[in-house]
């Protein structure tokens, strides 16, 4: 792996986008993963206070799995995330289903 010295000189990034991607790119993909555990952390922690547990996890897994959608559309982040925030969502949707009736 090549040492990136000179962060401030993005030619080739035009717009947002390509911007993220070239960071995406430099941290060998970490970048979004993490960007998008963290914001599923804090959802999560955040609908806490009002909600309980399960029904937080489902509606940040929800938030979480719209993201990914169009993340994974640009390829900014990897197909098994999707995959994974729509299993989480599911299996959430069936837990509270049944444990509501």
């Amino acid at each position: 792996m090549t040492a990136v010295t000179n962060l401030t000189n993005l030619t080739n990034a035009g717009n947002f986008i390509e911007l993220v991607d070239y960071a995406n790119d430099t941290t060998e993909g970490v970048l979004i993963i993490m960007f998008v555990l963290s914001l599923f952390i804090i959802i999560t922690t955040l609908l806490l206070r009002r909600y309980e547990y399960q029904e937080a996890v489902f509606a940040s897994s929800f938030v979480c799995l719209m993201l990914s959608i169009v993340l994974s559309s640009i390829n900014l982040l990897p197909f098994q995330f999707l995959i994974g925030f729509a299993t989480v969502w599911a299996f959430m949707a069936l837990y509270i289903y049944l444990i509501k009736r």
